[in-house]
């Protein structure tokens, strides 16, 4: 009778499965849908908890804690250690195991979305990339319009004032209204088209394929470095700053709301995200003094707010975001100058306390953004220096990923928004083969809102160069891919790094030597 019962259960699941995923089709990134896909996860989570062993059960600040989750640490010489690219990206985590669903009073712990689990082979094989292709498409839900010369502007990835040609796909619906990237939805053929061509590798290392269009904050970025985008891969700080430069446009944005809508009751968060080198590794490290420390932080800010009155910028901003790369792990840290007391928090996947892992460099972020906002006369300079950081630890935060913090990174730049960490869902679920998948996921996400943002000066080049690599027969295009990914340090070498390297010569600047290191 029970064999029965599970028989029946099991028949009416897929058949409930292929009805959300043809809903998903059909209503792509509606909120009615997605809900569906969180009471789903409500009801059969139970089916997978096979042990009572929850993530969950202890504090995080009580860890024992010797901040192994870093991906890379420098050895004496300064030189990054190299990790095997053949090593699985989600680390074999048993989601059984980590007690998936889980939920412990005062966390942010929501139903999880349950998926088939992702096969243990290592992603860069053919058999299990194409695998993970035929779950994570939605390939009908946003055709390509073959009819009309291709162009960016078909597909929403920006805010633009333009009129539009075709209906909008993805990220934005309205010029003025930029919507939060949806973790859980299936990538689209695009995200898909243009990831791929830009994973596999091909075409001049060296070529800029991402340059802002003048304005406020310049930044550019080449190839080599966006293709550490691809899978199982340790970003470069480039593709973070890149991310950073996008946030930034669309928030200014939200300065000139649209004639055609009211404005709304609740004034707009206003936030900034500075670049990755305000606080470098040699910074943390101490293998230069204070005073050049200082230097660098400050020409970094001051180049990075060059177009803008910096005093009357910065009076304005109510939360400054700035994301850290030390030791091969990327956080974030973000200072709330308009909340009574200032407040400062640390936004990372990883579960260790501030002592343990963020008080050096983020002690010496106080200090110098407190001199800098000091400078130009800002009210609240004192209180950053004072301010005590708190870690927030999201359901999400993992123990076994060593490859996606940058990934992590930019998701909680552009979903926090300042609010209690109960209150703060970015769509992650919590460390397990499902959250691997929508991490891979977001990769492509991020490359296409990057790429062909209307921000981006080389839009139209890379959406064409995307189309171009559809072109070849599919399998050859994976065997591309997967081979790129596995011999990556053929086309980008592990960089051994002197502590020579960090003395300044007559033609280099302090900055500039430390920042060649670190990009």
């Amino acid at each position: 009778m029970i064999n029965d019962k599970l028989s029946s259960i099991s028949r009416e699941k897929v058949e409930l499965e292929d009805l959300l995923k043809n809903a998903n089709t059909e209503f792509p990134n509606d909120e009615d849908v997605l809900e569906l896909y969180k009471k789903y996860g409500a009801v059969f989570k139970e089916t997978i908890v096979l042990e009572d062993v929850h993530v969950d059960d202890f504090d995080p600040e009580d860890r024992q804690d010797d901040g192994s989750n870093d991906r890379r640490k420098k050895d004496d010489d300064g030189a990054k250690k190299d990790v095997g690219v053949d090593k699985v990206v989600s680390e074999n985590v048993d989601v059984a195991s980590k007690g998936v669903g889980a939920k412990k009073d005062g966390d942010n712990v929501e139903e999880n979305i349950i998926e088939r689990v992702l096969s243990e082979e290592p992603i860069l094989s053919q058999e299990s990339y194409t695998q993970w292709i035929e779950g994570n498409i939605d390939w009908i839900g946003e055709p390509v319009n073959t009819d009309c010369p291709r162009t960016p502007e078909r597909v929403v990835t920006c805010s633009s004032p333009k009129k539009r040609i075709a209906k909008p796909s993805s990220y934005m619906s309205s010029p003025y209204e930029n919507k939060q990237t949806k973790v859980i939805a299936l990538l689209k053929r695009i995200e898909f088209e243009l990831g791929n061509s830009l994973f596999a590798m091909q075409g001049d290392k060296m070529e800029t394929v991402f340059q802002t269009r003048a304005g406020d904050h310049e930044v550019s970025a080449v190839r080599l470095k966006m293709e550490t985008l691809a899978p199982s891969l340790w970003m470069y700080n480039n593709v973070v700053d890149a991310w950073g430069a996008i946030l930034n446009y669309e928030e200014s944005a939200k300065k000139n709301p649209s004639p055609k809508k009211k404005p709304k009751k609740d004034p707009v968060t206003k936030r900034h995200f500075f670049p990755t080198g305000c606080i470098i590794e040699a910074m943390v490290q101490g293998t230069i003094g204070k005073g050049e420390q200082w230097d660098i932080f400050s020409a970094e800010i001051s180049a990075h707010l060059k177009n803008v009155d910096a005093s009357k910028f910065l009076a304005e901003i109510e939360l400054a975001f700035f994301p850290i790369q030390v030791s091969g792990h990327f956080y974030v840290a973000v200072f709330n100058l308009k909340k009574s007391p200032t407040s400062m928090v640390i936004l990372d996947n990883s579960p260790h306390t501030y002592a343990v892992k963020y008080k050096d460099a983020c002690d010496l972020l106080k200090e110098f953004f407190a001199r800098f906002l000091l400078e130009h006369k800002h009210p609240k300079a004192d209180n950053v220096m004072n301010v005590k950081g708190r870690v927030l630890h999201p359901k999400w935060k993992t123990n076994n990923n060593h490859v996606d913090c940058g990934v992590f990174a930019m998701i909680h730049m552009e979903s926090y928004a300042g609010e209690p960490i109960k209150d703060w869902d970015v769509g992650l679920c919590q460390e397990s083969d499902m959250q691997v998948s929508l991490l891979r996921r977001m990769r492509f996400k991020i490359a296409t809102k990057i790429l062909l943002h209307e921000l981006n000066l080389h839009s139209q080049k890379i959406y064409d160069l995307a189309f171009q690599f559809q072109e070849i027969e599919e399998q050859n295009r994976i065997s591309t891919i997967v081979n790129a990914i596995k011999n990556r340090a053929d086309r980008d070498p592990e960089k051994v790094v002197r502590k020579d390297v960090l003395k300044p010569n007559k033609q280099m600047s302090l900055r500039d030597c430390v920042l060649m290191v670190v990009n």
